[in-house]
């Protein structure tokens, strides 16, 4: 499963094997936001990774609201019982890791997030399932 963003999509499809499909659910997308692309943008984005909020982040959608999201997904996929793969997005899927007690929060997400790779491979055990 991918996001709707075309960089996630193309990144499964190098990646996947044989006819596997991949397919997009916009639920798994990166953190609604409206915001310049400037020489602040790494800054303004970790500072929500970490939960420092100020007016930059004013009109962004809220970290448990987008872990919430992206956890509903990933549960509605579980359901189907067949292994599960996501391309996704590094805000998004820091803050459900969060979500779900693999990240701590604060500083430690932030150096999480920051360390990303573009693109990245993180393979998780649910310690809440």
């Amino acid at each position: 499963m991918a996001s709707d963003e075309v960089k996630a999509y193309e990144t499964l499809l190098c990646a996947r094997s044989g006819a596997t499909e991949v397919r997009q659910d916009a639920r798994f997308g990166e953190v609604q936001r409206a915001e310049p692309f400037d020489d602040d943008f790494r800054s303004r984005r970790r500072a929500w990774v970490e939960g420092r909020l100020d007016d930059r982040q004013a009109e962004w959608e809220s970290a448990s609201d987008a872990a919430a999201r992206f956890d509903a997904t990933v549960n509605d996929y579980l359901e189907l019982g067949r292994p599960l793969v996501i391309g996704s997005h590094g805000m998004v899927i820091t803050a459900w890791l969060v979500r779900i007690g693999v990240v701590a929060p604060g500083r430690v997400a932030g150096d999480f997030w920051d360390a990303l790779e573009f693109p990245d491979l993180i393979e998780i055990d649910r310690p809440d399932r």
